[in-house]
């Protein structure tokens, strides 16, 4: 849409049968994909919940309302910080984290590809704070305060990740309204870094972003070890996703053609629900 948008002038004929052409399709893309994601994060949460043994009061995991943003191993820093607990080899043990998109649930696997809840918080009380560095036993660590958890109180946990791409991809999930590195496109500046995907992608995990040739996203965050949290113009879905799927645009013309364009479609959108809310109100 955004190539035919190029050709053809501002409020002419040719440019409302494209908005409309592209409002009709996107209804449709939206209604098969929303179908297949809703079955498919039932059968997930139904296996999930399968899995979870309570060793505090229990949370209810099943609900339509609720789905699997990330889960995986963190390690969790043991005692406090000092020089003698350095020198330990049990610095840090293993804990398993699921959150979803209003919850998250902490817990050590136990045999029989179980996991152990002993705590819990809504995702919206959560913070995340990124330790300076310390040295490589402290490298790519951060803090999770969880403002009230399972048991009414406020908790903190050290979490070491396995790299620093994995580090900030944590940090994002649990506090997506968390300042990132670049400019947001809903901000609506003039510019910010982009890409344009060069291969195409299949996300491998709930929050990596999947890539048709030739999206054009803004770049979020990126990471010194190959990632990209970027958000896609044409439909702000944001994610994770290999550096070496796209090719950033350096040209700072092309960029600012690239969000003219988008504005359209949006501000197409934008009218076209003022107008069925209008005639709604009717």
């Amino acid at each position: 849409l955004q190539n035919i948008l190029k050709k053809v002038e501002e409020k002419s004929d040719r440019e409302s049968t494209a908005l409309d052409a592209h409002k009709e399709l996107e209804t449709v893309v939206k209604a098969c994909n929303e179908g297949v994601r809703k079955m498919s994060r039932t059968e997930q949460m139904i296996s999930i919940q399968k899995k979870l043994e309570f060793k505090i009061k229990s949370v209810p995991i099943i609900s339509h309302s609720r789905w699997l943003l990330k889960q995986g191993e963190l390690q969790q820093m043991n005692g406090p910080k000092t020089s003698r607990t350095l020198r330990t080899k049990k610095l840090f043990r293993e804990i398993y984290l699921f959150l979803f998109n209003d919850l998250l649930v902490i817990c050590r696997q136990i045999p029989g590809d179980k996991y152990q809840v002993f705590d819990s918080a809504p995702r919206g009380l959560l913070r995340v704070e990124e330790l300076e560095d310390q040295g490589q036993s402290l490298a790519n660590v951060f803090i999770l305060r969880l403002l009230e958890n399972a048991d009414d109180r406020e908790a903190s946990y050290m979490l070491k990740a396995s790299s620093q791409s994995e580090m900030k991809r944590w940090m994002i999930s649990l506090a997506p309204n968390r300042r990132t590195k670049f400019v947001s496109f809903t901000s609506r500046l003039v510019d910010c870094p982009q890409i344009q995907c060069v291969h195409p992608y299949v996300a491998q995990q709930p929050d990596e972003l999947s890539l048709e040739l030739a999206d054009v996203l803004n770049i979020l965050d990126k990471t010194d070890d190959g990632w990209i949290f970027g958000e896609r113009l044409h439909d702000q879905e944001r994610g994770w996703f290999p550096s070496s799927m796209g090719e950033e645009i350096l040209n700072p013309k092309i960029r600012a053609q690239n969000l003219k364009e988008c504005f359209r479609v949006h501000k197409s959108d934008d009218s076209q629900r003022r107008k069925l809310g209008s005639r709604n109100r009717q």
